[in-house]
């Protein structure tokens, strides 16, 4: 594991939500990384195990307890706070970035949903967790979280971002490919933002210029109405994923019909295709009021536009987590309109 040291001499928000970055391992389980508490450690603790060489002034960090969460639980609630205040520091001029600590189990869902509610913002919102307990031996946290401390002073980085294992990821490719791996995440075949390196961070831009995401990046700050008119965890649509597959039943879309889901989001095989005995009760479901969202269950790409015209659902270039946060904005703004008397949290 590389050792660096990074002065920090502009002033970073750090927002903490919990996550195995900040975990610590079970008294009677020490001898291995996979039985912890998530979310055990507070913001402060994480700072004063950075690693040795990296000092942070005070003057130049303001740190944040937003949550203390394992990330498979979290929710709109978390997320709401996290809008919130994220967009009150991005409005503060003294503040050049934000770094924000979270658990790496639903990650690319927070940085997906911050990309669309929070204003296309020239300072960097970057994401960061671990793989190991703060309190492992093997612990990638620290290094992470210098990192990211580090990228979120860069001039050329900006909006939101995913950093982690010295990799540089934009929202909406990224996504966690190894359940245990430190390098647990991949943007597939999709270009990075850049990494960091032991000689130093490396990002792909022009010259003079800022990180470009590829031109086909889903745009920021499509629902940047949230971010003021953020709404209750009560009130967000029931939306689910289901996926087709062999012996895929219609009963899943009946029993969703029936259970008042607002919407579904259909991660279909290979190039958008469905299983005849889902398609007939989607097709039902879709024409009785239920919103269908139709995305590729393959973990790398998505669906060619060639076949997009082809399928009787509208298509969504993303994996079905993040159409999933897509199609609820979506019907949430469509309820609340211009969002000015949506319910806030």
């Amino acid at each position: 594991m590389r050792h660096k040291a990074y002065p920090v001499k502009k002033i970073i928000t750090i927002l903490a939500t919990g996550g195995t970055i900040a975990g610590l391992r079970h008294t009677a389980d020490k001898h291995h990384d996979f039985a912890y508490e998530a979310g055990a450690l507070c913001i402060t603790d994480l700072l004063q195990h950075l690693p040795s060489g990296f000092h942070i002034e005070p003057q130049h960090l303001l740190a944040e307890q937003i949550a203390q969460v394992d990330s498979k639980d979290m929710d709109v609630a978390v997320w709401n706070a996290l809008a919130r205040r994220c967009l009150h520091h991005l409005m503060d001029e003294r503040i050049h970035g934000i770094v924000i600590t979270h658990g790496t189990d639903t990650m690319e869902e927070t940085a997906w949903f911050l990309h669309r509610v929070l204003p296309a913002t020239p300072k960097p919102v970057i994401l960061v967790g671990a793989m190991r307990p703060a309190d492992s031996p093997q612990a990638d946290g620290p290094h992470n979280l210098a990192d990211t401390l580090t990228l979120a002073q860069n001039t050329h980085l900006h909006g939101v971002l995913l950093a982690h294992a010295g990799q540089i990821h934009f929202p909406q490719h990224v996504f966690k490919a190894h359940p245990w791996r430190l390098d647990a995440f991949s943007s597939g075949d999709a270009s990075l933002a850049g990494r960091v390196t032991p000689q130093g961070v490396e990002l792909n831009v022009p010259d003079d210029g800022l990180a470009l995401p590829p031109t086909t990046m889903q745009p920021a700050g499509l629902h940047r109405w949230y971010c003021t008119h953020p709404v209750a965890p009560e009130c967000w649509p029931d939306i689910a994923i289901i996926s087709s597959h062999a012996q895929a039943s219609a009963r899943m879309v009946h029993a969703l019909q029936q259970a008042g889901f607002a919407g579904v989001v259909v991660a279909g095989t290979g190039n958008g295709t469905v299983h005849a005995n889902l398609l007939d009760a989607l097709q039902q479901a879709q024409q009785q009021g239920m919103a269908v969202r139709l995305c590729s269950r393959c973990p790398e790409g998505s669906i060619a536009p060639q076949a997009q015209d082809a399928r009787p659902f509208p298509v969504s270039p993303l994996s079905a987590w993040k159409a999933r946060i897509d199609l609820a904005l979506e019907l949430l703004q469509a309820r609340h309109g211009s969002a000015r008397t949506s319910v806030t949290s």
